[in-house]
This record gives structure tokens, C-alpha cells and sequence, in this order.
């Protein structure tokens, strides 16, 4: 059961990853035809609309959806981890 864990640890290690490329890229403006965006944001958005339908992301023309996306997995990464030292 310790590796179940440990291979979720490392998803929520590349869900990370994948935000924090995301939110790079949003600010180099690939544009939305870039196939490199498009799978990001089929990664990301999901997630990030079910946050903006909960409370509000958006302050002074900033998204911390992502912020609040990477505090969220990296909590439930430290679960994980917990999990699979238990284990």
C-alpha cells in the first residue's frame, strides 16, 4: 500500500509542475492555438473554475487560482507521503 501512496505524492509532484509551467506560459503568451497551452490548460482550468465557483480568485487583476491550487496539492501531497511512510 506505501507505493499507492508514493505514486500519488509523485502525481500531485507533477500536477504542481504542470501549474507552475501553465502559469508561466500565460504570462509568455503563447496563445491559445499553442498545443502546449491547450493541454496545460485542459490540466488546469477544471480545477481552477471549481475554485473560482467556491470564492473569489481574482484581486487586482490577479488569478490566484493556481496559488490556491499548488497550497491545496501540496497539503494533500504531505497526506500522501504520510500514507505511504505508514505504510
Amino acid at each position: 500500500m506505501a507505493n499507492f501512496w508514493g505514486i500519488l505524492a509523485r502525481l500531485a509532484d507533477a500536477y504542481t509542475l504542470v501549474v507552475i509551467v501553465q502559469v508561466i506560459l500565460s504570462w509568455v503568451r503563447l496563445g491559445e492555438g499553442n498545443p502546449v497551452v491547450q493541454i496545460l490548460n485542459q490540466l488546469t482550468e477544471p480545477v481552477y473554475r471549481r475554485i473560482r465557483g467556491v470564492i473569489p480568485t481574482s484581486f487586482g487583476g490577479f488569478d490566484f487560482a493556481p496559488v490556491i491550487v499548488i497550497v491545496a496539492v501540496s497539503c494533500l501531497q504531505t497526506v500522501f507521503v504520510r500514507l505511504a511512510q505508514r505504510s
